[in-house]
């Protein structure tokens, strides 16, 4: 969570001049959002998981998304992925991933199977064929993106309420 300090005090005297913070604000948190949903496409792999049953293909980058909402003190923002493979990228599996599982955030703490091998269908040339895997390493998009964009919000509600203001003719 970023803090602004005098933002209290800069939201009191913009709120004097007819000018609209919570809205400034609401746009400045889904704008954040999406810059940091932009940088977990550009990090995510494209072929994440193809190569260990997953869809690949892109689809994850494709699944990243943001969605925001107002909340009773203000206004928050999540990115998020659905995609059923996003964690084994982000976090790796099996034994490969216990033992390469650099760049993930540190606030989690995965538990990795020690089971060898997994055995999944793949199609090769239009015959279908069986692989065995040991898991992969990790390969985190998501955290990365977040830290990148950690003062992406100070900057951006900078901009908006700055806007605010020459709207409310300061």
């Amino acid at each position: 969570m970023s803090t602004i300090k005098g933002l209290d005090s800069l939201i009191k005297k913009l709120n004097k001049l007819g000018g609209d913070v919570p809205e400034a604000l609401t746009q400045a948190v889904k704008q954040t959002a999406e810059e940091a949903a932009g940088d977990a496409r550009g990090m995510a792999p494209a072929n994440a998981m193809s190569q260990a049953g997953g869809s690949g293909g892109g689809s994850l980058r494709q699944s990243i998304t943001t969605d925001d909402k107002q909340t009773g003190t203000g206004a928050e923002a999540r990115v998020f992925t659905g995609a059923y493979h996003a964690g084994f990228v982000e976090f790796g599996f099996g034994p490969v991933g216990a033992a390469n599982h650099a760049g993930i955030s540190p606030h989690v703490s995965p538990s990795y199977t020690t089971r060898a091998s997994w055995v999944y269908p793949i199609v090769i040339q239009g015959e279908e064929t069986f692989r065995t895997t040991s898991g992969q390493p990790a390969r985190p998009y998501l955290y990365p993106a977040a830290v990148k964009n950690k003062d992406t919000f100070k900057a951006i509600t900078r901009l908006s309420i700055l806007e605010a203001i020459r709207k409310a003719g300061g």
